[in-house]
């Protein structure tokens, strides 16, 4: 499910930076976990300086990771990409399965308030 919905955040973003180059699993290679893995967006809209996050259930739910550590260890890459992205510069828009990533209005709302 998460990546029927990251597909949609995607074709949404498409459509609302139209001409525009779009990217999907973007990695700086400064930007790596503890174990020295590089962490990725999700989406990148590199002329316009933007990263999109999506967040599933996943990261928010403890019992859908077999171990706390694991589910520790994903929010704690959420936030190292939060605070890498905020030290480049760029804007950093967060959706999660709550939010109707299909609506440009509400995608479109939630990066004007990010920038």
């Amino acid at each position: 499910m998460r990546y029927k919905t990251q597909n949609a955040l995607t074709k949404t973003c498409r459509r609302i930076f139209s001409g525009l180059c779009i990217y999907r699993e973007v990695a700086f290679p400064d930007l790596t976990s503890d174990k020295g893995f590089l962490l990725r967006y999700d989406i990148a809209i590199p002329e316009v300086e933007i990263l999109v996050e999506y967040h599933g259930c996943a990261k928010f739910v403890k019992f859908v990771h077999k171990r706390l550590s694991s589910f520790k260890r994903a929010r704690k890459h959420d936030a190292l990409k939060k605070a890498y992205a905020k030290h480049m510069g760029w804007v950093f828009v967060e959706f999660t399965a709550r939010d109707n990533v299909r609506n440009e209005s509400l995608v479109l709302k939630r990066i004007e308030d990010a920038c």
